[in-house]
């Protein structure tokens, strides 16, 4: 190892300083998220505002901002800390693979750099593909509207009090409170319509018409 160290060359051990701890963290990450102890599938750097001086780092994962609200969208997220970490082990390997196989250094650290962007985009299309194939689990109300239930507990008229029913939203069967706008109260047992859904998540339902039939 010592006369291998030797041998290389001042750009060569440089690149062999980038290549290896790189190459550690990538394999501590992978290992972390095998197991279910990393974030997810990269971790972000935020820059506000165009300052460097203020960088936050959190989780990747999709489904996760900081402050737990749900994300903008799951697009395409290349300046990652994964991302970077692919960028210098290829990079690193890239040019003392190149350097050893007798091309000159300065075309191998032109290949090098563009395999080492390469890696980081392709990091960036692997992420956001992934995060795109994560379900999200959030229920959300507005699902419901259009779906036919079943009223659970009597729903009072004219939205005076609240009711409960049983209906289907994004294949799971909940049980959710209801008002209508109905001039009278809509029995246990009836069949209603989800018809919209109020600020506070409580559906707005009628009773289910029944065609009419010649």
């Amino acid at each position: 190892m010592e006369i291998w160290w030797e041998s290389l060359t001042v750009l060569e051990k440089t690149a062999a300083c980038i290549a290896f701890p790189a190459t550690l963290i990538l394999l501590i990450q992978t290992l972390m998220q095998l197991f279910g102890l990393g974030g997810g599938a990269g971790e972000e750097l935020d820059i506000h505002d165009g300052d460097a001086s203020h960088i936050d780092l959190y989780d990747g994962e999709a489904g996760d901002t900081q402050d737990g609200s749900e994300p903008a969208d799951s697009g395409l997220r290349v300046f990652t800390v994964r991302g970077y970490v692919t960028f210098f082990t290829v990079f690193g390997w890239g040019f003392l693979a190149l350097s050893r196989s007798g091309t000159a250094q300065s075309p191998a650290l032109v290949i090098a750099f563009i395999l080492g962007v390469f890696a980081l985009v392709l990091t960036g299309l692997i992420l956001c593909w992934s995060m795109k194939l994560q379900a999200d689990g959030t229920v959300k109300f507005s699902n419901a509207v259009g779906q036919t239930g079943r009223v659970y507990l009597s729903i009072p008229p004219s939205r005076s009090g609240p009711g409960k029913v049983n209906v289907v939203i994004q294949e799971r069967y909940s049980e959710c409170d209801a008002v209508t706008d109905e001039e009278t109260a809509i029995e246990t047992g009836s069949e209603v319509v989800v018809m919209g859904v109020t600020g506070h998540n409580m559906l707005i339902v009628r009773r289910k018409r029944l065609a009419n039939h010649t």
